[in-house]
């Protein structure tokens, strides 16, 4: 068994030169094989690229039909169609259409007018704006505001209210107040 290592060798060697060289019996068997293959594999490409368009033209004609896209129907029309044709009016028809014409035309128009606003006017509406932002601190405030929490220092600054100096130093003094208040 050990003595016959060398011819088994040469034997294997022998015989894959023989498969290697001697490819002309087999190359008929191959060549039809893959002949087969490609013709195969063309044929199958040649399915699925019809089974596409097909489904891309069912796709987009439910799409149409969901839609509800009419494709555009080619009308020819004659030139005697086209003609335009004096017909007769009636005489109450054209007083009617006389008078709804007029009326539309003597309808005057209103413009609203040009407002000018003047520096005076908008310093006026500041002054407005900034007593109405007063007044509503001062509401928060006096909700806020309890006597308990109220010091003796804030009822010593508050002033009666009886002129409009008053007003003004009062409402001096809640700015004060808050400025105290933000800096603690």
């Amino acid at each position: 068994m050990f003595n016959n290592k060398a011819d088994n060798e040469t034997d294997f060697c022998e015989s894959y030169k023989s498969q290697i060289l001697d490819t002309n019996s087999s190359k008929d068997g191959s060549l039809f094989n893959s002949m087969l293959k490609i013709v195969t594999i063309l044929f199958l490409l040649a399915i699925i690229v019809a089974l596409s368009i097909y489904g891309y033209n069912y796709f987009i004609n439910t799409q149409k039909s969901s839609v509800g896209i009419v494709p555009p129907i080619s009308v020819q029309v004659s030139d005697e169609e086209l003609k335009v044709i004096d017909e007769p009016i009636d005489v109450e028809e054209e007083n009617i259409i006389e008078k709804t014409i007029e009326e539309v035309i003597s309808e005057p128009v209103v413009t609203p007018p040009m407002v000018k606003i003047q520096e005076s006017d908008i310093d006026k509406i500041a002054n407005d704006i900034k007593i109405a932002i007063a007044k509503s601190e001062e509401e928060e405030k006096e909700k806020n505001i309890t006597e308990d929490n109220v010091s003796v220092e804030e009822r010593n600054l508050e002033v009666p209210t009886a002129s409009p100096e008053a007003k003004y130093l009062e409402e001096l003094a809640d700015l004060s107040k808050e400025i105290d208040k933000e800096r603690k």
